[in-house]
Order: C-alpha cells, then sequence, then structure tokens
C-alpha cells in the first residue's frame, strides 16, 4: 500500500496495484513459449520443403544468390549458370521474412532458425490478443482469450512450418491492434503505423489488400464516420506507400507468370462444391486435379468466371448453398481438408500425438472449437443487431466493431475463393475474442442484478 499526501499535508491511502492480472498474464506467456518452443523443436515435417513452403523458400534463395524473386528452383542439383526469369506469383512477404533467418540453405538448421523465429511471433501474437481483449473484456476475459490463444494447437503446429500463416497471424493481430487503439486515440501516429503494418500485411498475403480499401470507402462515405477522414487518409496513403514498389515492379517488369495466375487458381479452387469435382468422393480436396477442362478453364480471370457463372445458371440450388452456407463452413472449420487433422504437411513426429500434455491440449481444442466459432457468430450477430444486450461501452464498442468487420471481411472473401480452413487459422484468435462477448455481457448482466440484493 502506498503514501500519498493531500493538499492540506495529511497522509493519504493510495489503492494498491492488482499484480494477479500480470503474473497470470506472465504465467499464461510462459505456457505459450513452453508450448510453441517445444513444438517446433520436437515436431519432424516430412519433406518442409514441399509445395508451398519449397515456393517461398525458393525466391528467399534466389532473392540471396541472384537478387531475382523467382519461383524457380535452383537450389535443387546443378547451380544455373544464369539468373532465372523473375516473377510475381506469389507475395514478397515471406520470402523477405524468410531472408531475416539468415542465409537460406536447404538444410534442418535454417529451417530450426526460422520456426523459433515464428515461435516467438506466436508467443507476442498470444500478449497483443490480450492487449485487445482487455478493454473489451475486461481482465479476467481478456486472460481466457489469451489462455485460448495460448492453447491453440494449429496456431503453434503453424510455426513448424515455412510458410505464411505464422508471419501473417503476428502482422494481422498487430495491425488490429493499431487500428483499434488508432480509432481510440484518433492520434494520427497511430494511423500512420496501421497503414504501414496493413501494407506489411498484405505483401505477406494477398487476403489483406482489400481490408484497407474498404475501410477509407465508409470512412468517405458514411457520414458518422467523416470525423476520421484526414487521418484515414494518412493511413491509406502509408497502407499505398508499402504495397505500391510491389504492384510497380509487377507492371515495368517482364515477368515470366504474372501473379493473377494465383487468382485465377485460387477462384477455380473454390468453385468446387464440397470440395469435390461433380460430387465423387474420391476427388475430395482435390476436384480440380480430377477437371479434364481445368487448363481451359484456369487460362485468365475472365474464363474462370465464365465458367463459375455457366455452372450457377445449371446448377443455381447446389452452387448458391455452396458460396454461402458450404465455403463458411469450411473456412471456419478446424481440420483442413487437404491434410491430417491438425497439420498442414504431414510429420513423423509432434508432441501432440506423443506427449500426453499435448495430446490432452489437442483433445480438449477439437472439442471446444466449434462452440467457440459459433459463440464468436452469435457475438458477431449480436454486435449488429442487438448491440446494447452486449453492455459495453463506446470504447469497446469500437473494438468489437473493428474485430467483427475484419473475421466477416475474411469470411467474405473466402466465400469468393477456395476456403481452405488452414487460411482461417490467423483469423481465429480474433474469433475467440468475440465468442467472450456475450459470456462478459452475460456475466456484466447478473453481476448487475445481484447489486441491489447485497446493498
Amino acid at each position: 500500500m502506498g503514501i500519498a499526501y493531500s493538499a492540506d499535508g495529511a497522509a493519504a491511502t493510495t489503492p494498491p496495484v492488482n499484480l494477479v492480472p500480470r503474473l497470470l498474464l506472465i504465467l499464461i506467456l510462459a505456457i505459450s513459449a513452453f508450448i510453441q518452443f517445444t513444438v517446433v523443436s520436437k515436431t519432424i515435417v516430412d519433406d518442409p520443403l514441399r509445395a508451398d513452403a519449397g515456393e517461398y523458400f525458393s525466391y528467399a534463395y534466389n532473392l540471396h544468390h541472384y537478387e531475382t524473386f523467382s519461383l524457380a528452383r535452383t537450389w535443387v542439383g546443378a547451380p544455373p549458370e544464369n539468373a532465372p526469369a523473375p516473377d510475381s506469383i506469389r507475395s514478397p512477404g515471406y520470402p523477405l521474412f524468410l531472408l531475416m533467418a539468415g542465409t537460406p540453405r536447404p538444410i534442418a538448421m535454417y529451417g530450426l532458425r526460422v520456426t523459433y523465429l515464428q515461435a516467438a511471433l506466436g508467443v507476442l501474437s498470444v500478449w497483443m490478443i490480450y492487449l485487445i481483449a482487455v478493454p473489451l473484456l475486461g481482465q479476467g476475459l481478456a486472460l481466457l482469450a489469451a489462455l485460448l490463444t495460448a492453447t491453440a494447437p494449429q496456431l503453434a503446429t503453424i510455426s513448424t512450418y515455412l510458410l505464411t500463416e505464422s508471419l501473417f497471424l503476428f502482422l494481422l493481430i498487430a495491425s488490429v491492434l493499431s487500428l483499434i487503439t488508432a480509432l481510440r486515440t484518433e492520434r494520427r501516429a497511430f494511423f500512420v503505423v496501421t497503414g504501414l503494418l496493413w501494407g506489411l500485411c498484405s505483401l505477406v498475403r494477398p487476403t489483406a489488400e482489400f481490408f484497407p480499401v474498404l475501410g477509407l470507402l465508409a470512412v468517405l462515405l458514411v457520414p458518422r464516420l467523416r470525423g476520421y477522414r484526414a487521418n484515414a487518409l494518412l493511413g491509406f496513403a502509408c497502407f499505398v506507400a508499402v504495397l505500391s514498389p510491389w504492384l510497380i515492379r509487377n507492371q515495368v517488369s517482364e515477368l515470366r507468370n504474372p501473379g493473377s495466375s494465383l487468382m485465377v487458381n485460387t477462384l477455380a479452387h473454390g468453385s468446387y462444391p464440397g470440395f469435390m469435382y461433380e460430387g465423387r468422393p474420391e476427388t475430395f480436396a482435390f476436384p480440380y486435379r480430377f477437371d479434364p477442362n481445368l487448363p481451359e478453364i484456369t487460362k485468365d480471370v475472365p474464363s474462370v468466371l465464365k465458367d463459375i457463372g455457366r455452372r450457377f445458371t445449371e446448377q443455381p440450388g447446389t452452387y448458391a448453398s455452396w458460396y454461402l452456407l458450404g465455403k463458411p463452413y469450411f473456412f471456419l472449420s478446424l481440420r483442413d481438408v487437404q491434410s491430417a487433422d491438425i497439420m498442414i504437411y504431414p510429420v513423423s513426429q509432434t508432441p501432440f500425438y506423443q506427449d500426453l500434455k499435448f495430446a490432452v491440449i489437442r483433445r480438449i481444442s477439437l472439442e471446444m472449437h466449434w462452440p467457440l466459432m459459433i459463440l464468436g457468430l452469435v457475438g458477431m450477430a449480436t454486435l449488429a443487431l442487438r448491440p446494447r444486450w452486449l453492455v459495453i461501452e463506446r470504447p469497446a464498442a469500437i473494438a468489437a466493431s473493428v474485430l467483427a468487420l475484419v473475421i466477416a471481411y475474411a469470411i467474405a472473401f473466402h466465400m469468393v475463393v477456395a476456403p481452405f480452413p488452414r487460411y482461417a487459422i490467423p483469423f481465429r484468435p480474433l474469433i475467440f475474442v468475440l465468442a467472450l462477448l456475450p459470456l462478459g455481457a452475460l456475466w456484466t448482466v447478473v453481476r448487475r442484478r445481484k447489486l441491489p440484493a447485497n446493498g
């Protein structure tokens, strides 16, 4: 207990600082670190440089050795005599991150450095989720949100792969935290940071590109948001400043493969109801491999959109159900359709199968997944339709609205493209916070009703 003095010199006591929440947060961060670093150190991924991971590594390798952004696997076999041809199939954010781990080499030690760095980002993400949740839920439920994030198995397993999910998770949560802070404080510096962070997000995953654009349009068109106009324009300018060098390079350079091919593929891969070709179970997860018309369909964006339109015309009920209901269901699912259980790529060893503590965490996560997803959607719907039921003040309502808009944007975006569940992993901590909103409101109502009785 501290001692303070009033204006007349009399001693007055100051309330003691409650250290319990801080100690609990430190404990949760320690749990997160234990899970993250144990998982990355004891997981053995089969062929870790396969598929997408191999592509990201190739870009980093070619940037370092040839100063060329290229997908060519120059690290396999004899080195080429000339630099590989540049392309723009993948975004540059994650390959640049891989360069931060040192000289890209196809050896286990390099991969371990990357995964340890990603594990550290995972722990920092837990801390930022707590910071997002505190003004929205209070310290108790904010600690629960942090604990759910710390113990979510897939938020640890993504750190074991050379894939974008871990970095995107960190940047997404940082962007959301910065945006909430900017809207709450209306300080110009936070809008600058927010624009820069969303730009980095978009360089890691193009998924994020359109959110700042939609946000700026809302500020310009919605009367009640026009007070943010000047700061929003500043933040958007920073977003464009980060993204524009990449976009300009793609326009002025002669590239072997245009980046639009990735958009064509994700549109096409998401156009098969139930992830099956013509409803055949044996084609599940990889329906496009069985489609004889795929080369013709994926020539360009107009071709794939024309084919999707044709299918809608022929089977309107099937395709309306797939795009409006099926895709959100798969996007929010726990298990990825193209991999086993909570993994993205096959592993020969992981604590989640061989260590009892981790196996229990995995089992609990499997059982809690859909209740949390449904509660998150309930929180979003309540915020949109009956915000008074949530019993939150304006700053908390702003934070909740940002979270809800980010999740709504992610769901809507993946209703258009391929809704592979692994793409939703970085968004799940935000859904955890939204899932606790109804519980927080219920607790507030119960507590208020008890006060008169106790008084």
